[in-house]
């Protein structure tokens, strides 16, 4: 029977067992191991994996939505209510296309730590409902642990970076090896930070005209601008024009576009 139609007065008189049966079923299906999520055999981690650099493509958006497809990388990040970044080093010399993925599945960021090496099963796909969207395995119904790592991926870069640059250092974990400094702080609350090379960043129209010249500011703005996410265990105070000095974390995404996530740095 459908709960919207029925009176507020039949659902009074319904017995106490009754209700107690569905709050029992409840507990008991939440209990239940996740049947969309099982452990791949061994043979898994022996078996030819589709490089993420091929997931990631060249250009915005992966090259094969929609393909059921089973990848391999290094856990380098994880977020418990979103997902897990992987990154499978050393195995693309192309600048062009990221080696790093995200893995969206709330049940393996909680099955796996640090420095694991996994074999994941899932669909090719791109997230988020902005412009900028990430690519990421969707889907995911198969993993299994291949070994592990001590020490993590990291590649340097330096600013300014382009979209195009940062779209082919998606969620790889990066050091930034610019001095840098607090420039925006609007969403500090939140542990949300933008930081730039050098200097703090003037609004464009304050030393460009409207119109191209602005845009063309605005543009060179955001190439020497990166936002971060600090750590929720981080309390230090860092007002607008603080000096932050090797800046690292996980180039991943907060549904809007790229962000440095967690950051670790000297100030």
């Amino acid at each position: 029977m459908m709960p919207g139609s029925r009176s507020r007065s039949t659902y009074a008189s319904q017995t106490p067992l009754i209700a107690a049966f569905f709050v029992l079923a409840f507990i008991l299906g939440a209990c239940q191991p996740a049947a969309d999520l099982k452990q791949l055999s061994a043979r898994a981690c022996d078996l030819q994996s589709t490089a993420i650099s091929d997931v990631q493509g060249t250009g915005e958006l992966t090259p094969i939505p929609g393909q059921s497809i089973n990848v391999r990388g290094i856990v380098t990040h994880i977020d418990p209510s979103r997902g897990i970044y992987v990154e499978q080093p050393d195995a693309d010399d192309s600048a062009q296309s990221s080696n790093a993925l995200f893995l969206a599945s709330v049940q393996l960021a909680n099955l796996v730590s640090l420095g694991m090496e996994l074999v994941s099963t899932g669909v090719a796909a791109e997230i988020g409902d902005e412009r900028n969207t990430q690519t990421a395995l969707t889907e995911i119904n198969g993993y299994r642990i291949c070994g592990t790592h001590p020490l993590l991926p990291q590649t340097r870069v330096s600013l300014p970076l382009t979209t195009e640059n940062r779209e082919s250092l998606e969620g790889m974990r990066l050091v930034i090896e610019n001095e840098m400094v607090v420039t925006d702080i609007y969403r500090s609350s939140e542990g949300k930070l933008g930081l730039s090379m050098d200097k703090m960043l003037p609004r464009s129209t304050e030393i460009a005209r409207p119109g191209a010249d602005a845009r063309a500011q605005s543009e060179k703005n955001r190439s020497a601008l990166i936002r971060v996410q600090r750590l929720e265990s981080d309390k230090a105070v860092l007002p607008a024009g603080a000096k932050i000095n090797r800046l690292g974390g996980v180039l991943g995404h907060d549904g809007r576009g790229h962000r440095l996530l967690p950051v670790s740095y000297t100030h």
